[in-house]
C-alpha cells in the first residue's frame, strides 16, 4: 500500500498536469477576459505611476474654442492654417505635422467663391479671378518648412494607388510583419497639390483603440500588401534626414522599427506602447493667439510641432491608461514625447513566454508546497507568491519600463490553488465521513460489549448477592416442610389412639365431640396440601439458584477473542470515541505513545472499552477545573507488558473510595452505577494485565493498566 504523502502528491500532481496544458492554451488564444484583465492592470501602472514632464519637446498648436470663435466655424480657408505653419517654420522647429487632413479642395479659396456666388460684380469676379487659391497658399507654406501630414486608415475605401505610391519606402527585414499586422483597405489622405508638398505622409488613426482605450499606436501600418509608416515615425525620420524606414521581424514577432540609424523596440504586432503622463496645458499653443501675434517664436524653437484641434465637436477624444480623456492631437504628442525623451513602454516578444515560465513556476511551486505542508503554511505560501508575482511585474515596470502580465499567471495559480484545497477538502470530507461511519461502528460494538460486559458483571454481582438469599429461602422451605411432616405423623397417630379397633368407641378419658371429629377428619388433607406447596415453591427455589449459578459461571468461564494488535490505533480511535458528547467539557486531551511499540496480545473492543471508559471519566473529572488536560499515554512496561495512563488534572479520588474503587457498585458520580471500573478492572485481568490508581502529577487521577506483548 503506498504512503498516503505520495498518494496526496500523486492527486495534486495530476490536477496541475491537467490544468497547467489548458492555460497555456487558453493564453496562446488569448480570449476577451484575458486580454482585458492584463491591459487592465498596466493601465493602473500607467495610473498609479504616470510619466512625469520633464521637458517638452512638443507643443500642440491648438485650434480651440477661442481661436473658433475668434476666426470663424471649422474649417477655417488654408490661408489662415499656412499662416500657422509659416510662423512654426520661421521659429526653426525640427518638424510640423498636421493632425489634420485636406481630402478635398478648400470651398473657401477665391476661385471657389466665385462659382458660388455669381452674383458678384464682375470686377471683385476678375480680383478674385487673379487671386492665388487657399490650397496653393498652404502648398507653399508646407513646401518650405518641414511638414508632414497625416493620412487616415479606412476599411471601407478603396486603395488610394496615388498615395501609396507616394510613400516612403519600407524595407523588410528577417520574417514578413504582414502576419501580425491588422490589415486595412484603404487610405484618406490630402489631395495631391498639398500632399505633394510635403516631405511625408504618416498614419494619423489611432488604429488600436481596444475596448475605448487607446494603449498603443503603431510605428508601421499594413494597408492590403503594402506598409505605411505612422504618423510619429514620419515625423522622426524626416527630421533625422533618414529616406527610408525598415521593419525587423522574428519569428515571434515583429522586433521594432529603424530609420536613419535609430533603432526603436516595438511590441510584436509593429506597435508602440507610449507611457502616458497626465493631461498637460503648457503642451498647448493656442492658435489663436499666434494669429494675433501674442506667442514668442522662440517658444517652439528646436521643437516638433503638431497642429491640430481640440475645439467642442471638433476634437476627437478617446480615454487614456492614465483615467484622462485626450484628444487624438495629444496622443500623438504623448507618443512622440517618449519617443524621444526614452520614456516608452517596452512589451518585447519574449514578454508572454517570460509569463508562462513565471506561472509554470508558480503552480510547481505551489503544488509542491501544498503536498508536503499544512494548509495554513500553504496559504502563507501562496499570499508569498502572489506578491512576490505582483512585486516583479510593478518592478518591471517602475525600473525597466517593461510590461509584464501578472495577471493570468496569478489567475491560474488561484485556479489551481482552489483545485487543491476544494481537492483536499473533498477527500477530508471523506475521510471524516469515513471516521464518522467507522465511529458509529465502534460506537456499536462497544455499546454492545458493554451491555454484555455490564451484564456479565451485573448477573455475577446479583448472583453473588442473590445466592445467600435464595439458599436461605431453599433452607427455610425445606425446614418447613419437615415440620408440617412431623405434624402431619403426629396428627395421624393421635387420630388412631382416639378409636377403637373397629373405629366405633371412643377413649374412655377423651370422649369424641362433632368438632373435633371434623378437625381430625380435615387437619391432614390441609397439611397436605400446604406440603405439596411448599415442596413446588422449594423445587423453584432451587430452579432459580440454578439459573443464576448458570448464568453467572457462563460468563465467568466466557473468553474473549484475543489477537496481536497496534495499541497506538486503539488508543487513537478510543480517544476519539472517549470524547462524543463530552464537547460541553471543553477539556483538552492529548495523546503520547512511544514509537515502535510492540504489537499486544488483546481483545481490540474490550481494550477500546477501557480507555474510552477512562477518557470519559478523566473528561468529566475536569468539567469544572480551572485547567481542564486529560492525558493518555503509552510506553513499554516493566517486563512483556506495555503500560499505559489516562490521567487528569481534576481534583482526584477521595481516599475512602480509593480502597474500593474496582468493587461493583461503587461510584463517585450522583448518576453512575459503579460498575464501568469493574468492569474495567476485570477486563484488564481477563487479559493477564494489572490495573491501579496513582496521583497524577497535574493533581487529578492516573489509571494506570498493562497490557501483554504479543508474541
Amino acid at each position: 500500500m503506498l504512503p498516503r504523502s505520495f498518494v496526496m502528491v500523486f492527486r495534486n500532481w495530476r490536477v496541475a498536469l491537467v490544468l497547467l496544458p489548458l492555460a497555456i492554451a487558453l493564453r496562446i488564444f488569448d480570449p476577451w477576459p484575458v486580454e482585458q484583465l492584463r491591459l487592465k492592470l498596466f493601465d493602473l501602472y500607467q495610473e498609479i505611476k504616470p510619466r512625469e514632464i520633464e521637458s517638452r519637446p512638443v507643443l500642440v498648436i491648438d485650434i480651440d474654442e477661442a481661436s473658433v470663435t475668434e476666426f470663424g466655424q471649422w474649417p477655417w480657408p488654408r490661408n489662415l492654417l499656412a499662416r500657422l505653419v509659416d510662423f512654426a517654420a520661421q521659429a526653426e522647429v525640427h518638424g510640423i505635422g498636421f493632425d489634420i487632413l485636406f481630402p478635398d479642395a478648400d470651398r473657401l479659396s477665391p476661385e471657389n467663391l466665385t462659382q458660388h456666388y455669381r452674383d458678384l460684380p464682375s470686377e471683385l469676379h476678375d480680383v478674385l479671378g487673379v487671386l492665388p487659391s487657399n490650397d496653393a497658399i498652404l502648398a507653399r507654406s508646407i513646401s518650405a518648412a518641414p511638414v508632414v501630414l497625416g493620412v487616415a486608415l479606412s476599411v471601407r475605401e478603396p486603395t488610394d494607388d496615388g498615395l501609396l505610391a507616394l510613400r516612403t519606402p519600407i524595407f523588410e527585414k528577417g520574417y514578413d510583419p504582414r502576419s501580425f499586422m491588422v490589415r486595412y483597405s484603404g487610405v484618406v489622405g490630402s489631395i495631391p497639390l498639398i500632399g505633394d508638398a510635403s516631405r511625408g505622409q504618416g498614419v494619423v488613426s489611432l488604429a488600436t483603440r481596444r475596448y475605448g482605450v487607446v494603449r498603443r499606436l503603431p510605428a508601421v501600418v499594413r494597408v492590403n500588401e503594402s506598409l505605411l509608416p505612422a504618423f510619429s515615425i514620419e515625423l522622426l525620420r524626416m527630421a533625422a534626414g533618414g529616406e527610408s524606414v525598415s521593419v525587423y521581424t522574428e519569428r515571434a514577432g515583429i522586433a521594432g522599427v529603424s530609420f536613419a540609424g535609430q533603432f526603436v523596440q516595438t511590441d510584436s504586432s509593429g506597435q508602440f506602447w507610449p507611457h502616458f503622463s497626465q493631461h498637460d496645458p503648457g503642451r498647448f499653443v493656442s492658435a489663436r493667439d499666434i494669429l494675433n501675434n501674442k506667442v514668442d517664436p522662440k517658444l517652439l524653437s528646436d521643437k516638433f510641432v503638431l497642429i491640430g484641434t481640440t475645439a467642442v465637436g471638433l476634437g476627437d477624444l478617446s480615454a487614456t491608461p492614465v483615467g484622462v480623456n485626450m484628444s487624438g492631437v495629444e496622443i500623438h504628442a504623448q507618443l512622440l514625447e517618449t519617443l524621444l525623451t526614452g520614456g516608452l513602454l517596452l512589451r518585447p516578444n519574449f514578454a508572454v513566454a517570460s509569463e508562462m515560465a513565471i506561472m509554470l513556476i508558480v503552480c510547481i511551486s505551489l503544488v509542491s508546497v501544498h503536498s508536503r505542508r499544512k494548509a495554513t503554511s500553504t496559504i502563507g505560501f501562496f499570499l508569498l507568491l502572489f506578491f512576490g508575482v505582483l512585486g516583479v511585474s510593478w518592478l518591471s515596470f517602475v525600473l525597466e519600463s517593461v510590461l509584464l502580465d501578472a495577471t493570468y499567471p496569478l489567475f491560474v495559480a488561484i485556479v489551481l490553488y482552489v483545485f487543491l484545497v476544494s481537492g483536499g477538502f473533498l477527500r477530508e470530507e471523506r475521510a471524516r465521513r469515513r471516521r464518522e461511519e467507522r465511529l458509529r461502528e465502534l460506537q456499536d460494538e462497544l455499546i454492545n460489549v458493554s451491555r454484555v460486559s455490564a451484564m456479565s458483571q451485573l448477573s455475577s454481582a446479583l448472583a453473588h448477592e442473590l445466592n445467600q438469599p435464595l439458599t436461605a429461602i431453599i433452607n427455610y422451605i425445606q425446614a418447613g416442610r419437615r415440620v408440617i411432616s412431623k405434624t402431619t405423623e403426629r396428627a395421624a397417630v393421635a387420630s388412631a389412639a382416639s378409636l377403637d379397633p373397629s373405629g366405633a368407641v371412643p377413649l374412655a378419658d377423651e370422649p369424641i365431640t362433632g368438632a373435633s371429629r371434623s378437625i381430625n377428619a380435615e387437619y391432614p388433607e390441609t397439611i397436605e396440601r400446604v406440603g405439596t406447596m411448599m415442596s413446588k415453591a422449594l423445587t423453584q427455589a432451587e430452579r432459580a439458584g440454578g439459573i443464576i449459578r448458570g448464568l453467572r459461571d457462563t460468563f465467568e468461564k466466557r473468553e474473549a477473542t484475543r489477537a496481536p494488535e497496534d495499541l497506538s490505533a486503539i488508543i487513537e480511535e478510543a480517544v476519539l470515541l472517549g470524547q462524543v458528547g463530552s464537547s460541553r467539557h471543553r477539556a483538552d486531551v492529548t495523546s503520547k505513545i512511544d514509537e515502535n511499540l510492540p504489537l499486544v496480545d488483546v481483545n481490540r473492543i474490550q481494550v477500546q472499552q477501557v480507555i474510552v471508559n477512562l477518557v470519559r471519566n478523566a473528561v468529566e473529572a475536569v468539567g469544572a477545573a480551572a485547567v481542564r488536560h486529560v492525558s493518555v499515554e503509552a510506553f513499554a512496561g516493566s517486563g512483556e507488558t506495555i503500560e499505559v495512563v489516562v490521567a487528569d488534572s481534576g481534583s482526584g479520588v477521595a481516599p475512602e473510595v480509593e480502597e474500593k474503587l474496582f468493587q461493583s457498585f461503587v461510584t463517585t458520580k450522583d448518576t453512575g452505577m459503579g460498575i464501568g471500573l469493574s468492569i474495567c478492572h476485570s477486563i484488564i485481568e481477563t487479559h493477564g494485565g494489572e490495573m491501579w490508581l496513582t496521583q497524577s502529577p497535574e493533581g487529578g487521577a492516573a489509571f494506570h493498566f498493562t497490557l501483554p506483548i504479543a508474541h
